[in-house]
C-alpha cells in the first residue's frame, strides 16, 4: 500500500460509538512498516488505531492541518457547512509533502510546486 501526502482530520461525536475518535486504518492482521510500499509525508490528527506515528514512519506528524474555516469540533452537520480544505496562512502543510511522479496539478486544477502541499488543495 502506498500512503503519501495525505491529511487525515478526525472529529469525535459525543453521541456516536461513545466519543472515539475515528480510526485511521484498518487491517485484518495489523499495519506496521513493512505492510506499505511507501507511507510519508502525512499528517494526522485526532484519530485512533496508530492514528499517531511514533516509529517506522520519520516523515508523519500529528499536528493541525489548519484549514481555511476549520472547526475546533463538531456540534452538528451545520458545523462543516464552510469548512475550505484550503491550507491556511502559516499551516504546516504548505510546501511539505513529496513530489509523487505523474501528480502536477492538486484537486482544483493549480500546478503542483517542488515541494508540493501535503493533502489534496496547494
Amino acid at each position: 500500500m502506498t500512503f503519501e501526502n495525505n491529511i487525515v482530520l478526525g472529529y469525535s461525536i459525543p453521541n456516536y460509538n461513545a466519543g472515539h475518535y475515528p480510526g485511521l486504518f484498518y487491517c485484518e492482521s495489523g499495519i506496521g512498516p513493512g505492510q506499505f510500499t511507501s507511507r510519508n509525508h502525512n499528517i494526522h490528527l485526532n484519530v485512533r488505531n496508530s492514528g499517531c506515528p511514533s516509529t517506522g514512519f520519520p516523515d508523519e506528524f500529528c499536528v493541525d492541518p489548519m484549514f481555511v474555516n476549520e472547526p475546533p469540533a463538531y456540534m452538528d452537520e451545520a458545523t462543516f457547512d464552510n469548512f475550505d480544505f484550503t491550507p491556511a496562512t502559516g499551516s504546516p502543510v504548505v510546501d511539505a509533502g513529496i513530489q509523487i511522479p505523474g501528480l502536477t496539478t492538486d484537486y482544483t486544477g493549480n500546478i503542483r510546486p517542488n515541494p508540493p502541499s501535503i493533502g489534496a488543495l496547494e
